[in-house]
């Protein structure tokens, strides 16, 4: 999930595209048709929740934790 993120960002292909719409359309963003009008990758990143955060805030914390496991 985190790499389809970042590829949404990073590139502008139709492949990265196509990536990032699929990921908020599904589970455990479930954004229809509508809600994803006029979305961008930046814009989800910071307009979205994900686990009562914003997504952003959320998948930085998830690696911040797991930097942490790796090198205590």
């Amino acid at each position: 999930m985190f790499k389809r993120l970042r590829n949404s960002v990073a590139h502008k292909s139709d492949k990265a595209w196509d990536s990032f719409i699929k990921l908020v359309s599904e589970p455990p963003f479930s954004l229809t048709a509508n809600q994803r009008k006029g979305v961008t990758p930046g814009r989800f990143l910071v307009t979205q929740q994900w686990e009562g955060k914003v997504v952003l805030h959320h998948a930085l914390d998830t690696l911040e934790n797991a930097a942490l496991t790796l090198v205590p």
